[in-house]
């Protein structure tokens, strides 16, 4: 089958790459992201090391979608990673 020589090939390619995925949001499930693309890294062979992958997100409240979080959001994260313009 092709399509299991290909997933093969690309297992013996992958097998020593180190994979992770850093997601930013506002509001919506940035823990479940992270979580479903590191699936996917190991599902093709990837060795994912939980300190390559990560989330940031100003609320947990999926229902928070007013212009003024929104501009706090900015702020937080320019806290949260110490940048300034």
């Amino acid at each position: 089958n092709t399509a299991i020589g290909f997933l093969r090939l690309v297992g013996y390619i992958v097998k020593n790459i180190k994979a992770g995925i850093i997601t930013l949001g506002h509001n919506w499930r940035g823990k479940e992201v992270v979580n479903t693309q590191k699936d996917v890294f190991k599902f093709f062979g990837f060795q994912v090391p939980s300190e390559l992958s990560w989330y940031w997100q100003y609320s947990q409240n999926e229902n928070l979608e007013t212009l003024e979080s929104y501009k706090k959001d900015v702020a937080a994260f320019e806290k949260a990673f110490d940048l300034k313009y």
